[in-house]
């Protein structure tokens, strides 16, 4: 009888189910070596082999292959792999950080062994010999090395080693690195899974993982594995592909061969009789199939057969230089099938042998005569263009230059003069007459400010000489049309803005749209009630127009003497770029100066976090921290706090240094509006942030 089994994982697992009978108490001994075990391997064998004592056995070649041993009794369910457990006799083991440095328990680093069972080096390649066989600082003799194994691994509380994974099996996917192991251990967490293993494919710049799956009797929907996945793992480890097999192929001598693994294959579901549109389904199924690296079923969802974004972006490229026809998101979105694909296409197609081409170029100085301002001049707008921007709103024998609904002209303007804003006209709140084009003062204090704006719209207030709001009158209105006042309003007030907006480059203007703003606070100071809906905003002042087109309102005003200012730039065209100010912090150096002090000294900011940052019952962590993150101030920057409790901390950095980039260039923020508008900005990298995940955690706990 058989008492004694030494082989590879993989190799006894092909007898698995191990059916108990003739000779089965006689096993004693099992030694597993030379691959990974499987998770549910130990279990299976013990069912099968009630009296076999099961080792696990690793190392390398270059340490007498054997070098460390691990009894499995019962499998941890918290356990990525069997661990490695312990050196043996003649053996040490290091885990040790990049600098060389003992990690702590629970902290991950690379595996170095040493002791007698080391080998002396590789037989006629002392480059590679140096680079793997290196000083061990640790060792009681002086002149005795180590092997670095590139295997990473941490040690538990009890001493015990676990392995994570090889250095150089982590891959790049989408920028971000990636250890496949990670991804197995949570595939081999499903209950209808009995093993995984999980390998990058496809080209440089589309990378994706594959997972092959050993399923533990019926197998999983794909959409309920990749589900299960990305409930722990954020979506970039979530695997594309998933491959369903009976057992892994293996290696002559018994490991997994990975090389065999190819991309997964899908055979597309039968689709009985052919439909009109299958050929175009199998062009746009083939297009995906050459980017996913497999067949793909034109009614399946194609995120869960391997297409990314990036796949969908290349398809909808080739799509377009085909048929003229870009595939929207929102269609992808509503059916990601190759199907609705086809569908939306074909319709697309169908509609086109109606269309006609008709002549005529575009009227480009339109579009930029028509365009929204925020780059405005720091002067008090001319009187001439402030009443020459309101004559167009005037009535002349009984019509105006805009329609309204019955000619009920429902809608009001009410003009905001800022001190000093409107040359010759005073500060205060005004409503326009169209009839005889005069200015009626509103009584009260001009209680309207800044803060009357969004956050973002009150740099336009700052800039501006005059605003004007489009109010509208429902009950001028509703008698006659019911229902449809609000939306008639809502037209004139457009037919309004337009009017104005072309205008504004013939009178040196510059206005800006603003669609929400207090609208409490604005009906308080006009006089107004919620009879009397806000409809628009607009900002006005002073800006250039550098750009020829034709005038609209007659002979162009006489030009104005240019008002000079010192220190003007000169604004002479060039492609240079000039870095005016920088900001940053850093651990330790909380801005540049104290950085480049730390880069000179060559100081060491790695250590354990402070003490309010530790976490009760997490492993003992080494890294850099930053100062003072939890003094953020929100309402500096128009933030509610209860939003910014919600921000990914990135973001509050960003902005306060962001605010101090803006601070050391020693530029105000509206002399960098007047003098470079559009030219001038803060330019920052950004990465793909996990934080959300967290807010998402904190909701679901009950956190407020």
């Amino acid at each position: 009888p058989v008492t004694f089994w030494n082989s590879a994982p993989t190799t006894l697992a092909q007898l698995s189910p191990f059916p108990p009978g003739r000779g089965s108490e006689h096993l004693r001994l099992v030694f597993l070596s030379g691959d990974y075990t499987p998770l549910s391997l130990p279990g299976e064998l013990r069912a099968a082999f009630p009296n076999a004592r099961v080792i696990s056995l690793g190392g390398a070649t270059e340490a007498t292959v054997w070098s460390n041993w691990f009894e499995i009794d019962q499998v941890d369910p918290a356990w990525r792999a069997i661990p490695y457990g312990r050196p043996i006799d003649g053996a040490r083991y290091h885990i040790l950080d990049e600098r060389l440095r003992p990690c702590p328990p629970g902290t991950e680093g690379g595996l170095f062994i040493a002791g007698a069972c080391l080998a002396q080096g590789y037989a006629g390649e002392p480059e590679r010999t140096a680079e793997r066989f290196i000083r061990d600082p640790y060792a009681l003799r002086p002149g005795e090395r180590m092997y670095a194994t590139g295997d990473r691994a941490l040690y538990d509380p009890d001493g015990l080693i676990h392995f994570r994974g090889r250095a150089d099996d982590q891959v790049k996917i989408r920028g971000y690195r990636v250890e496949p192991g990670e991804v197995e251990h949570r595939l081999r967490e499903h209950p209808a899974v009995r093993e995984a293993v999980v390998l990058p494919v496809g080209e440089p710049g589309d990378r994706r993982l594959a997972a092959y799956v050993l399923p533990a009797g019926d197998p999983p929907t794909v959409p309920d594995l990749r589900e299960h996945a990305a409930r722990t793992l954020p979506g970039y480890m979530v695997p594309n592909h998933v491959t369903f097999l009976d057992a892994f192929p293996t290696t002559p001598n018994g490991k997994i061969d990975r090389s065999a693994l190819l991309e997964p294959h899908r055979t597309p579901s039968a689709t009985g009789q052919a439909a009109p549109d299958e050929e175009l389904r199998a062009e746009i199924a083939e297009l995906f199939a050459e980017r996913v690296g497999a067949s793909v079923d034109p009614d399946g969802d194609l995120w869960d057969q391997g297409a990314t974004s990036f796949t969908l972006v290349q398809v909808s490229n080739v799509l377009q230089d085909r048929y003229g026809f870009r595939i929207p998101v929102s269609a992808v979105l509503a059916d990601p099938t190759v199907a609705a694909i086809a569908d939306w296409l074909r319709e697309a197609l169908g509609g086109t042998s109606e269309q006609l081409p008709l002549a005529g170029a575009p009227p480009s100085d339109l579009y930029v005569r028509r365009r929204s301002r925020r780059d405005l001049l720091a002067e008090p707008v001319p009187a001439d263009a402030f009443a020459g921007l309101l004559a167009l709103l005037r009535e002349a024998d009984g019509r105006s230059l805009y329609p309204s609904a019955g000619s009920t002209y429902a809608v009001r303007t009410y003009v905001h003069v800022k001190p000093d804003g409107v040359d010759g006209v005073p500060a205060g709140l005004y409503l326009h007459h169209p009839a005889d084009h005069t200015l009626e003062p509103i009584p009260g204090p001009a209680s309207l400010d800044r803060d009357l704006f969004a956050p973002g719209d009150r740099t336009l207030y700052d800039a501006a000489g005059f605003a004007l709001y489009l109010v509208g009158r429902t009950g001028g209105i509703a008698p006659r049309y019911g229902a449809d006042a609000d939306r008639l309003l809502a037209l004139e007030a457009g037919h309004i803005a337009e009017l104005l907006l072309l205008a504004q480059a013939e009178l040196g203007l510059g206005l800006c749209e603003i669609g929400g703003l207090d609208e409490d606070r604005l009906h308080a100071a006009l006089g107004t009630g919620p009879g009397d809906p806000f409809l628009l905003g607009l900002t006005a002042g002073p800006a250039d127009h550098e750009h020829s087109a034709p005038r609209l309102l007659g002979p162009p005003p006489a030009p104005r003497p240019e008002t000079a200012r010192p220190n003007e730039p000169r604004r002479e065209p060039s492609d240079d770029v000039a870095i005016i100010g920088m900001a940053g912090r850093y651990p330790g150096a909380p801005d540049l100066d104290a950085f480049w002090r730390l880069l000179e000294e060559g100081a060491d900011l790695i250590g354990e976090p402070p003490a309010e940052r530790r976490r009760p019952g997490l492993p003992d962590m080494y890294g850099s921290f930053l100062d003072d993150v939890d003094r953020f101030d929100p309402l500096f920057f128009g933030i509610a706090p209860r939003d910014a409790d919600r921000m990914d901390p990135q973001e509050r950095l960003f902005l306060e240094v962001g605010w101090a980039a803006l601070e050391d260039a020693g530029y105000p923020r509206a002399r960098l509006h007047e003098a470079y508008a559009g030219k001038a900005g803060v330019f920052a990298g950004t990465m793909y942030s996990e934080y959300p995940y967290f807010a998402v955690e904190r909701t679901l706990a009950g956190d407020p």
